[in-house]
């Protein structure tokens, strides 16, 4: 197993991550409309030929998981996703650290200032691995 795809299920929108497990480093992330992570699971499957989907198991995760099984792509495993949210804030700004006058400030009271669905789906696949990975260019 080398390339796996991690999704943070939501109703309007998902985090979708893939990572290459034995360079331990993420590949792509992006965040996109519920609606449409069907059509973009095939075209990172086209890119990247994962091997493995994880899907938190919260919301809208049996529909998603329904969906892109009945595409036959790869082994799909529910992982579960509870405090990930949470982590993700955490996990953002040991990727992303505050600059200036906010690195004073106590983490725990900075909010990320984009959406966390993507770093969700990256503490997903962490946890699945038991391991940090990389995100080169972040």
């Amino acid at each position: 197993m080398s390339k796996v795809l991690s999704i943070d299920p939501g109703k309007a929108k998902c985090g979708l991550l893939v990572a290459d497990i034995d360079k331990k480093i993420v590949l792509e992330s992006i965040v996109v409309q519920t609606s449409n992570v069907v059509d973009i699971v095939l075209s990172l499957f086209k890119t990247y030929s994962f091997n493995l989907i994880l899907i938190g198991n919260g919301t809208n995760s049996k529909y998603l998981y329904s969906e892109i099984n009945s595409l036959k792509l790869s082994a799909i495993k529910l992982v579960d996703e509870k405090g990930s949210t949470l982590r993700a804030r955490r996990r953002y700004w040991e990727l992303y650290p505050p600059g200036c006058l906010l690195r004073f400030i106590p983490k725990g009271m900075l909010f990320p200032p984009k959406h966390l669905d993507s770093i969700v789906a990256l503490i997903l696949l962490e946890d699945y691995l038991n391991r940090k990975l990389d995100m080169p260019g972040r």
